[in-house]
């Protein structure tokens, strides 16, 4: 079931000649490499909705750099940031600003040259009705009606969806990162849309770190969008119920195992086996969801999470719940299963209803589902450990080797845990890993397996997906992890996107004129990469921490012949240093970002192969570069030595160069 990168088998053998026999005097030329991946249409989904019917008009857009069209916006504040956004990606493409007007100002007609968003009295009159598919929280409906074009949604979070929708029809807009956004059509005239449309995920979340303007540009949520922050989105229980507030009346809602740290502690969810503290702890919590609830009326997602650690409860009741239902997340559901009945009977009683999810994480201690299988099937091991309808789980499988999908036998194990809380529960989020986060600076290869796991969310109805990388004190990382950012982009909008046609775009828009040689030093890496994980199985892999900081996987030569290939590169766009310095830097930029991977390696495992001044000027190079692009940390967290969020300035204070 493996997506693989087919290697002609020579070729193969050049590569490992040049790694593993590097350190002999024969001259090993640089490895040829001709590859493909192999794409899988095994998996393929159906039943999404994209209903994209377009086709050209004669109906003049932008003429000689002039329009005749305004945009005609609602008084609410997605539908105006959309309106905003297409007026600036429209005079981005063509060089024209539309006019932004509010739909209270203007009155509609046939012959009316409008972009309509969100105005439902304008719709109507122009015979419109929305379509009978759900389109969720994010879905959207694109209609041309006389001259004019509606964008109409069911929530306002598909404003930002049906505005990156109209410009692809219109510019061609397409944003394969921050600095990046391309137009493949003129404007010149406005085509007749009929577009149903809701993403494969209702949510989507950058994985990497990425500011509020390509986020947005890009397709993706912010968490404060989708979440209701309880002190903290993630990891809150401790939030909910702090010690400085409720320990001294109430010790006993805490795990028996202290910390001074709140980070390191989590609550014991029996109440020590106490009834009536479980009960007032029970009822304090769903007060807490209930307020936050009537704050946050726009968003219906809300998290009773695990803190970040393993420091359980091990009390007498808990462990009895434990051994009973055989994980420690049976205390927790039935926790929050009570606090959804509390939080649904306060609208009852209040003749209301309220749309919202209690997540809670199968994550830790709590990743286990409480199921069995009876008849090769999973099954809850008690009725009373199915999910009530607002819960819902977010799974964060920490054992999968991410550089294979979930359909891989590799990752069975994981696909049993996320297969038994699917039983117990439609409500289902999905937490993902996609980078190492003991040593950011080397490369990570889930590229391929990207796509396949996705689908393979996508068909057990995930809501959304949250495929973490470097989320913070890397500004710019290494390793083409923006490469990663663009394919989460397109496949969590879309599941069936071809991995090769996004490859193909991604390197050619992004690397311009110095795409070759960066294509092929990328194909090489994975291809490498894979092959190593194959001789080196427990060391080399797409898990979250992968052991792959080893001299003996990077020897010098191989390094070399990459940064041969990035000499190529800068070769490649040296001709804009003067004929568009602003493309040049750019260009520059990225091939910088991708050059440190190879550098940081060379420093690391081959110092000794520099003369003195030689390393000296080389480390010093290498700390302009990383100061340059904003990269602060070397990794988060690193269990190979126990550190946490070590800074570059540290390791260039240990070189000398600080």
């Amino acid at each position: 079931m493996r997506k693989r990168t087919k290697l002609v088998s020579l070729i193969l053998a050049g590569i490992t000649m040049l790694s593993f026999a590097a350190c002999t005097k024969t001259e090993t030329p640089p490895p040829q490499y001709n590859a493909e991946t192999i794409e899988s249409t095994e998996h393929l989904a159906t039943g999404t909705l994209h209903d994209v019917k377009v086709t050209p008009s004669d109906r003049p857009f932008i003429v000689n750099g002039k329009s005749e069209y305004s945009i005609v916006v609602i008084e609410e504040v997605r539908a105006q940031r959309a309106a905003e956004f297409i007026r600036n990606q429209l005079y981005q493409a063509t060089g024209v600003s539309l006019p932004v007007v509010s739909a209270a100002d203007v009155k509609y007609s046939a012959d009316a040259k409008y972009i309509v968003i969100g105005d439902e009295d304008k719709f109507e009159q122009a015979g419109l009705t929305m379509p009978s598919q759900e389109l969720g929280q994010t879905g959207y409906y694109i209609k041309s009606a006389g001259d004019s074009v509606f964008l109409a949604v069911h929530g306002t979070l598909g404003y930002q969806q049906a505005a990156i929708a109209f410009l692809r029809q219109v510019v061609g807009y397409e944003c394969f990162a921050a600095d990046t956004i391309v137009y493949g059509k003129d404007g010149t005239t406005l085509p007749d849309m009929t577009i149903v449309e809701c993403p494969d995920f209702e949510f989507h979340r950058p994985g990497n770190v990425m500011n509020d303007a390509t986020r947005y540009a890009m397709g993706f949520q912010v968490n404060s969008e989708i979440y209701i922050d309880v002190g903290t989105t993630w990891h809150n229980t401790m939030y909910y119920l702090p010690r400085e507030q409720y320990e001294a009346e109430h010790p006993g809602w805490y795990s028996n195992r202290p910390n001074s740290n709140p980070e390191q502690m989590q609550i014991c969810a029996t109440a020590r086996g106490d009834e009536e503290e479980l009960k007032i702890m029970t009822e304090t919590v769903a007060d807490i969801v209930y307020e936050k609830l009537e704050q946050y009326p726009d968003r219906n997602t809300i998290t009773f999470t695990i803190m970040d650690n393993v420091y359980g409860c091990t009390c007498e009741a808990c462990t009895a719940e434990k051994q009973k239902y055989g994980t420690d997340a049976a205390a927790y559901i039935k926790l929050v299963n009570n606090v959804s009945q509390i939080v649904d009977k306060k609208y009852s009683d209040a003749g209301r209803e309220r749309e919202y999810t209690l997540m809670i994480f199968a994550y830790n201690l709590t990743e286990i589902p409480p199921v069995k299988k009876v008849d090769g099937k999973w099954v809850p091991v008690a009725e009373e450990m199915m999910l009530a309808d607002n819960v819902g789980v977010y799974i964060a499988p920490t054992s999968p080797d991410y550089s294979y999908s979930f359909y891989d036998e590799i990752n069975a194990s994981a696909v049993d845990i996320i297969e038994g809380w699917s039983v117990l529960t439609d409500n289902i989020y999905m937490w993902l890993y996609q980078t190492n986060f003991a040593w950011y600076m080397m490369p990570h290869n889930t590229f391929e397996a990207t796509i396949e796991t996705y689908r393979y969310c996508q068909s057990i109805n995930t809501v959304q997906l949250n495929n973490l990388g470097q989320y913070y004190g890397v500004d710019n990382p290494t390793g083409f992890t923006r490469f990663k950012d663009y394919i989460d982009s397109q496949a969590q909008f879309n599941v069936n996107v071809s991995y090769n046609d996004l490859a193909d775009k991604w390197f050619a828009n992004y690397f311009g004129d110095a795409a070759e040689p960066m294509r092929k030093y990328f194909d090489e890496l994975v291809a490498y990469m894979y092959m190593l994980a194959d001789e080196y199985p427990e060391d080399v892999t797409g898990k979250m921490s992968s052991n792959v900081h080893q001299a003996q996987f990077w020897p010098k030569r191989l390094l070399n012949s990459w940064l041969s290939l990035i000499d190529e590169a800068y070769a490649a766009i040296e001709k804009y240093a003067a004929l568009d310095p602003e493309e040049y830097e750019l260009l520059k930029k990225h091939i910088d970002a991708e050059s440190l991977f190879p550098r940081y390696a060379l420093l690391m495992f081959h110092s000794g192969s520099f003369g003195v001044n030689e390393l000296r000027q080389y480390r010093i190079a290498f700390r302009d570069d990383i100061r340059n692009l904003n990269n602060l940390l070397v990794y988060e967290w690193n269990g190979f030595n126990g550190n946490k969020n070590y800074p570059f300035e540290t390791l260039f204070q240990t070189w000398g160069v600080a």
